[in-house]
């Protein structure tokens, strides 16, 4: 006799309103003030009049036993600085009379999580307002903007923003 197993559904993990369709996606820094000019014109030309979305990406440093530790998640600290830099962005982009929606992804892999906003909103361009890593840093951790081309693959426009 087969028994018919139930399978309970893993429940959806986007919460908040639905995203918008959006043409740009401005990564921003969790630690920078306000985000460079440049990156806001070329996120404001990319998007073509439609709105343009902020993304932020807070890094859990790890974990124990395959479980993320409460010492290895972002502080309150850093959400808040997170916060701080997708409010700032907005209002630079919301400037020039684009409209902007915020969105702030806690993960491992920086990659990974402004890959999957990217096919959410469909953007064509993704415009990296990061810092760039060099030497020892560049080597350990790789080039984001490298890993998001190889992750895209061609869907979206990957725009490192010239600092």
């Amino acid at each position: 006799m087969r028994r018919n197993l139930l399978i309970p559904r893993r429940a959806p993990r986007r919460t908040g309103p639905a995203p918008l369709s959006s043409r740009a996606l401005l990564v921003v820094s969790q630690t920078s003030a306000a985000p460079s000019p440049d990156a806001v014109a070329r996120a404001v030309e990319a998007a073509h009049g439609g709105p343009v979305t902020v993304m932020t990406v807070l890094l859990i440093h790890g974990s124990g036993l395959g479980v993320p530790h409460p010492g290895l998640l972002p502080t309150a600290q850093e959400r808040e600085k997170g916060r701080t830099a997708i409010a700032a962005a907005i209002a630079a982009v919301e400037a020039r009379s684009v409209p902007a929606r915020g969105e702030i992804a806690v993960t491992r892999s920086q990659a990974r999580a402004i890959a999957r906003t990217a096919r959410t909103v469909s953007a064509d361009t993704v415009i990296l307002d990061l810092p760039e890593a060099h030497g020892l840093r560049r080597l350990i951790e790789g080039d984001l903007a490298v890993q998001l081309r190889r992750r895209l693959r061609g869907d979206a426009l990957v725009v490192p923003s010239v600092q």
